[in-house]
């Protein structure tokens, strides 16, 4: 995995207090969810089929800019995030005037007791430089036994009319609170590989703390995240306007 630069770095730590070796994610169960806008408050989340088994249904348009969520990644282990916000970076395969589509994450129950009945997850996308783009928060109900954990996934270019550029690298981060059932302590998110498509450098960053955590030189060691994008609104069209005149000179 390539390496990346962090401008803002105050010290960086291992893992290995946080990160839960746990079975394999294959039994996870997959939860489908809508993304709403909303002019009148922040947007709003709204779960569908869930404890579902498939995958994505991407339209035929849409570009897979980072995978590490969906086969061959395996996401066999658990990093402890509590309530802190913990995010990657999203080395993306293909970028340029694209705007975000669909995106997945995952929630992990540490606790080897209680059942995770609800939690509040806010995700949040930062561009390479780690400046804000946007954050989109929701309340989920996964109902997750002890020491299990699930996937959430979009749809449909459910993220779309957020209008989130993938025209460079980005980060994207996961944080979780309002738990109901389990303290946000036992929270974390899956974590594996290796990366299906795009890349990822060693390390996650907390912003939180402002700290930047190895994860450790394996191809494991990426946070369980995928973003799809589309053609940003208008490209196309740009794109046959500016072919027109060449076009012509060609008659």
């Amino acid at each position: 995995m390539s390496q990346i630069s962090f401008a803002l770095i105050t010290f960086v730590h291992t893992v290995a207090a946080l990160a839960l070796p746990v079975a394999t994610s294959a039994a996870d169960p997959v939860m489908v969810y809508t993304y709403t806008p909303k002019f009148d408050g922040p947007p709003r989340h709204i779960e569908a089929n869930p404890n579902t088994t498939g995958g994505t249904s991407p339209a035929e348009n849409i570009v897979r800019n980072y995978d590490n969520f969906n086969q061959p990644t395996s996401l066999v282990f658990a990093y402890r995030t509590g309530s802190r916000e913990i995010a990657d970076d999203l080395q993306l395969a293909q970028w340029g005037p694209g705007v975000v589509a669909d995106v997945g994450w995952t929630v992990f129950n540490a606790s080897s007791t209680n059942t995770l009945a609800s939690v509040r997850a806010t995700i949040r996308f930062y561009d390479a430089d780690r400046q804000f783009l946007f954050a989109d928060s929701g309340v989920f109900t996964p109902n997750l036994a002890p020491g299990r954990g699930a996937r959430y996934i979009t749809t449909g270019g459910a993220y779309v009319p957020a209008a989130i550029s993938t025209s460079r690298n980005m980060f994207m981060s996961i944080q979780f609170s309002e738990s109901v059932g389990v303290a946000i302590d036992d929270l974390g998110t899956r974590y594996g590989g290796p990366i299906g498509v795009g890349d990822s450098s060693r390390f996650i960053y907390d912003f939180t703390n402002n700290q930047q955590i190895d994860l450790g030189d394996t191809p494991q060691a990426n946070l369980g995240f995928f973003l799809y994008s589309v053609p940003a609104p208008g490209a196309t069209t740009f794109v046959a306007l500016a072919l027109t005149p060449l076009a012509r000179r060609r008659r």
